[in-house]
């Protein structure tokens, strides 16, 4: 039996090391309109605070993190001179018991 994971957090990588959450929360609610991102998360180095290059965000809807797939498979989520990499949709095999 496969079913579609239904998550609306997804990891986000190609983060510049010079973007705070806040500028990525502007720029995913001007590319995908307001009220589509939940919250971000970015992960930090511990030694200089910057971006590791990778982080999650959580969408509203699953229509909006689909959305933002779609943009970054196309190659349209380009933030601060790179180009935002979600990934695709996985489907994951249960058994059914």
């Amino acid at each position: 039996m496969t079913v579609e994971v239904d998550r609306r957090i997804v990891r986000v990588s190609n983060i510049p090391q010079t973007a705070t959450s806040k500028d990525l929360f502007d720029f995913f609610n001007s590319a995908l309109g307001n009220s589509f991102v939940y919250a971000i998360e970015i992960t930090i180095d511990r030694k200089n605070w910057k971006s590791r290059g990778f982080g999650r965000v959580q969408f509203d809807t699953l229509a909006a993190k689909l959305a933002a797939i779609e943009l970054s498979s196309n190659g349209n989520l380009a933030f601060k001179g790179s180009h935002l990499s979600l990934p695709l949709l996985r489907r994951c095999r249960r058994s059914a018991r």
